[in-house]
């Protein structure tokens, strides 16, 4: 009887193995994300499209604007303008110092996007939005 030797995984297999691994993790990663990108924090090239670029812009601005302001009650009627909609707002809507928006944002591409955002007031400002449907 002749006995074969057992064979085991080489490095090069590992190597192969968790590298497609990887690339499939990432490339899932990659979708997800690209759902929405600025809710992700992540707008830039790849995830984001030019409106993406266009909502972080108004995202950045209403950070500012709340930093400017030093307070969030006063943040809808300060980021409303000609790009801007302030649909709905409700301040106080997490804590009482937060402020709860509904934008709808009119891109430069002739577009239109709608957001919640919520503002909040801790430490220092911070902001989170999510896509919503108009």
């Amino acid at each position: 009887m002749i006995r074969r030797p057992v064979r085991r995984i080489g490095r090069t297999r590992l190597r192969w193995l968790l590298g497609t691994l990887t690339a499939v993790v990432l490339a899932f990663a990659g979708l997800i994300v690209s759902t929405d990108p600025v809710g992700y924090g992540l707008p830039f090239w790849p995830f984001a499209t030019n409106a993406d670029h266009a909502e972080g812009r108004a995202m950045d601005s209403f950070l500012a604007t709340a930093r400017a302001q030093r307070d969030v009650a006063r943040l809808p009627q300060a980021v409303a303008g000609e790009a801007v909609e302030v649909l709905a707002a409700t301040p106080g809507g997490v804590r009482d110092d937060s402020v709860w928006m509904r934008v709808r944002l009119h891109l430069p591409d002739g577009g239109v996007r709608c957001r919640e955002v919520i503002v909040f007031n801790q430490v220092g400002f911070e902001l989170t939005s999510r896509r919503v449907d108009c």
